[in-house]
């Protein structure tokens, strides 16, 4: 019996012993760029970004992926869409024309796969050999297009971060996406080079604000979600402003015209006649 004690007490000193040792973890940094999720070739998966040295770019896979900010911005979702042409990884070209697209307010939320249900992000899933570069951001729930220096700092990064020409930068957008596109083009002009609000809707003097950003405007006439009147005012009013202006009228047209709208390869053509001086 007092070996047996003994031996508790032997066994009881050496746990506690344990119980005082810190055991350190070995930490797994992450890496300090954007990353690529939920690729459909390899489900669920998290791949980073492979840095090129030579062309102070990131290797970016063909197509449209969702890719992630390491740093957040406010109003924005980390998680972001962005398209690459085939061609993106070419050492011989050093930048491309972009497009920022804009979704509605059904889109918004915290999964990135709403932004793919329509619009130009819809287009894309079947486009082949698309010349742009096509970012599309999501909006948290219950927010708006409407935080537009959150927006611009956005663009800023985007343009840092990947092969992208800041002077053939456009905006597009649809309902909500499309009230957006005015704004952001009415509070920073010099961010794009050209403007396509789809079914969209905003006060009529903002004219004069963007005056000097060509315009293509779609709408439907017989929206009524967003009732074309306040588009035919804009246009009327850039026009008189001797303003670059287009308006596309789908007589037959609701509030969803967008397939008809993105698949149409007289607006990219159209856009690419412009850019920033």
């Amino acid at each position: 019996m007092k070996y047996f004690f003994l031996f508790m007490v032997l066994c009881l000193g050496l746990s506690s012993g344990l119980k005082g040792q810190s055991i350190k973890k070995r930490s797994i940094s992450k890496p300090k760029i954007e990353k690529r999720v939920n690729c459909p070739a390899v489900d669920s998966s998290i791949y980073p970004f492979v840095f090129n040295t030579n062309q102070n770019s990131y290797f970016l896979p063909e197509g449209q992926w969702v890719y992630a900010l390491n740093q957040p911005i406010d109003y924005i979702n980390n998680e972001f869409l962005l398209y690459a042409p085939h061609n993106y990884n070419d050492p011989n070209i050093s930048s491309f024309p972009a497009i920022i697209f804009l979704h509605g307010r059904g889109e918004s939320g915290k999964n990135i796969d709403l932004v793919k249900r329509h619009g130009l992000p819809k287009f894309l899933q079947t486009s082949k050999n698309f010349k742009f570069i096509v970012i599309s951001p999501q909006c948290p729930p219950k927010t708006f297009w409407n935080r537009t220096d959150r927006m611009h700092e956005f663009l800023v990064e985007m343009i840092k971060r990947f092969k992208i020409d800041p002077n053939k930068v456009y905006l597009t957008g649809i309902s909500d996406g499309g009230s957006g596109t005015w704004i952001w083009a009415k509070d920073y002009p010099n961010d794009f080079a050209a403007i396509v609000p789809v079914s969209g809707a905003c006060f009529s003097d903002i004219a004069f604000d963007i005056k000097s950003i060509p315009t293509w405007i779609f709408h439907g006439m017989k929206d009524n979600t967003v009732k074309i009147h306040e588009d035919s005012v804009l246009y009327k009013n850039l026009s008189s402003l001797g303003d670059v202006v287009r308006f596309t009228v789908f007589p037959k047209g609701g509030h969803d015209i967008w397939d008809k709208t993105y698949s149409n390869p007289e607006l990219y053509s159209w856009l690419l006649k412009f850019k920033n001086q």
